[in-house]
């Protein structure tokens, strides 16, 4: 590394807005300082400080938008290997996850992100309703990323509960996922991350309208026993995890691997909080 390089590293280190218009610029190659300060979600003039240290990494084209120098894309390929801490670039892992597009669709997740606003919102809303309505008619549990089946007693519970349940648990779930993502890498931006990881719970939600369908027959099979059920839940579930994985790799600068291991903690979290509720549950109607 040069010294030039270097002394420049440190000038930015700290600040997150210059480091994250770099990794922006290194991937979309231009940007206009109107698109560079929505990605970046601050202000202009937190952007216009941020642009002022990097006088010799950033350029302005002739047509007004912003671009890497050669030092510039040097310096981005350090900041993305910096960023995507487990092994260095290139990842043959991550040709392992693009060989299977249907099971980690990474150019769904770019599509959602380049929908018109309206369009984005009104796709979420859609997804929370439908969420919201599933789990108010089934009165199953929602737990992270498992669904509990309901017990005798929760047939007393009132359908409101379950549904303040099911809103409460996309935000613990949205929570720990961005504070894990942005503690491990790069997130390229805050809103459109946030959105698409609502998105990535679309499985769980089509399990709970079969589940309302097929009511009767999953209530009996829990009752003679429990491993049935989550034998018939384990796809759903083991697809919304991929989802969740693509949708960090996706929206983040960030290793395919660690994206697996934030899912994974997530999951071991949730599977150990669905027990300590599953005890807690059998202990008192015994």
């Amino acid at each position: 590394m040069s010294d030039e390089l270097l002394a420049i590293y440190y000038k930015i280190m700290n600040n997150r807005t210059a480091r994250k218009t770099i990794l922006i610029l290194g991937e979309n190659k231009y940007a206009k300082a109107t698109e560079l300060i929505s990605q970046l979600n601050v202000s202009p003039g937190t952007f216009y400080d941020a642009l002022k240290k990097l006088k010799d990494v950033v350029e302005k084209t002739s047509d007004g938008r912003y671009t890497l120098t050669d030092m510039g894309k040097k310096l981005y390929l350090l900041l993305l290997n910096e960023s995507k801490s487990i092994s260095t670039p290139p990842s043959q892992f991550t040709n392992f996850v693009q060989s299977f597009p249907y099971l980690f669709p990474l150019s769904l997740f770019k599509t959602i992100n380049k929908l018109q606003p309206n369009k984005f919102i009104l796709l979420i809303i859609g997804i929370l309703s439908l969420g919201g309505f599933g789990f108010f008619i089934t009165k199953l549990l929602p737990f992270g990323f498992f669904v509990f089946p309901p017990y005798s007693i929760l047939i007393n519970i009132q359908a409101f509960y379950n549904l303040i349940i099911f809103f409460l648990n996309l935000v613990f779930i949205i929570t720990l996922t961005y504070l894990l993502t942005y503690t491990l890498g790069e997130i390229k931006n805050s809103l459109h991350f946030i959105l698409s990881l609502t998105f990535t719970y679309i499985p769980i939600i089509i399990f709970v309208f079969i589940y309302y369908i097929f009511h009767q027959w999953f209530y009996e099979l829990f009752l003679n026993n429990m491993v049935y059920y989550y034998l018939i839940f384990l796809p759903i579930l083991f697809y919304s995890y991929t989802l969740t994985i693509s949708c960090i790799f996706e929206n983040a600068n960030i290793r395919i691997e660690s994206a697996f291991i934030i899912v994974t903690f997530i999951l071991f979290v949730t599977f150990i909080g669905v027990n300590i509720i599953d005890v807690q549950i059998r202990s008192y109607l015994i």
